[in-house]
């Protein structure tokens, strides 16, 4: 994971993307943000950014899988709908 943070007794892990269109993360990834997660006794989020927007944090829950089922793909509509604010995130 990319961020590893500590908030009023939680412990977060963050796999971060970010870029202008879609944002792909490989199901390997998510793995070993759900295994470090385990490990560490963290909640896995994944943090994506896209240009002219602010950071939108999605559950792993929210991911969508790819057409191809290789990957999975968040885009700005997905991160609108679901993802939450750092704000929200760290009142949760």
């Amino acid at each position: 994971s990319d961020i590893i943070a500590g908030v009023t007794g939680r412990v977060l892990a963050i796999e971060c993307k970010s870029g202008k269109d879609k944002r792909y993360i490989t199901k390997k990834q998510i793995e070993e943000l759900e295994e470090f997660s385990r490990r560490f006794g963290a909640e896995s989020w994944v943090g994506v950014r896209f240009d002219r927007e602010w950071w939108y944090f999605l559950s792993l829950d929210d991911l969508d899988e790819s057409s191809t089922g290789n990957n999975f793909v968040v885009d700005i509509d997905l991160a609108k709908k679901k993802g939450l604010s750092f704000e929200e995130l760290i009142k949760n």
